[in-house]
């Protein structure tokens, strides 16, 4: 968000700051920064109306916070997070900025070379819920409103690859938490051989895949996993439309340029957290 800078007449009759005014502004920046603090990404309009000010007084402070380092926009949506400074002054910064603050430049060029959309998404509870996508700016996309959209774990190709690269004791966890509040075609599958088969898979082509099915049985999917140093947090997922393309030509097209943007996240997610 570019604000236009004052004209030298402005300048000129701008009255200066009191020290109240100044305390004002410093108690007002922090209330927006605990705010998006709170959340996975928050636009601007929704910060103007959750702290109560106005919209002219939410833009400037905004701008400066992101101009010291404390917030960054998201490249998918104009959203807005803390970044690893926000640190510094004791206010949270998880696993979950530092990966979405990394991915955001990755999947922008993803989306420069293909026309499908892409998603990157992490665990929440036993499902996905999606940080950053290209949706908005896919041509081909026929859902654009999907930042935090939470998807289910069996049924997305995300989820699946998420499942099937944790560890034993997370996904032990998941499986008894879905086992018990899932739905009966889900605990259908956990009480079969196909989860086996689907984690071998997984594992041995280092993808997850989900085609020709019931769940959004007009597109498919293929997804690889994102970790952070050797910890798994998340996937990244392409959608095209399935009657556009085979399952073959998907793996064929975007599988290894997926894995390296996957390489690409994680090493950015290291030079952001080591303070590069």
């Amino acid at each position: 968000m570019t604000i236009d800078a004052p004209t030298d007449t402005e300048k000129a009759t701008r009255k200066p700051e009191t020290h109240a005014s100044s305390v004002r502004s410093l108690q007002r920046g922090l209330k927006i920064l605990r705010l998006i603090s709170r959340n996975a990404g928050i636009k601007a309009g929704e910060i103007a109306e959750q702290v109560g000010l106005a919209r002219p007084t939410v833009y400037r402070l905004i701008e400066t916070l992101e101009e010291e380092g404390y917030i960054v926009r998201s490249s998918s949506d104009n959203r807005f997070r803390v970044t690893q400074e926000a640190r510094s002054l004791g206010i949270g910064y998880d696993a979950v900025n530092s990966i979405s603050q990394a991915a955001g430049p990755v999947l922008i060029e993803l989306s420069h070379r293909f026309i499908w959309p892409f998603d990157l998404s992490v665990c929440v509870g036993t499902e996905m819920q999606i940080q950053e996508s290209t949706h908005p700016r896919s041509p081909l996309s026929i859902d654009r409103g999907v930042i935090r959209r939470h998807l289910p774990m069996l049924h997305t190709a995300a989820g699946r690859c998420y499942l099937s690269c944790c560890t034993e004791s997370e996904r032990a966890r998941l499986i008894a938490d879905i086992s018990r509040n899932g739905s009966e075609e889900e605990r259908y599958l956990l009480s079969s051989n196909w989860l086996d088969k689907l984690i071998a898979e997984t594992r041995a082509q280092g993808f997850a895949m989900r085609f020709n099915e019931q769940y959004n049985s007009h597109t498919s999917s293929i997804a690889v996993p994102i970790f952070s140093d050797s910890e798994l947090v998340g996937a990244i997922a392409v959608i095209w439309i399935t009657k556009a393309m085979t399952l073959a030509e998907g793996i064929e097209q975007f599988y290894e340029t997926m894995s390296d943007a996957a390489r690409k996240i994680t090493a950015r997610d290291q030079s952001l957290r080591s303070g590069g």
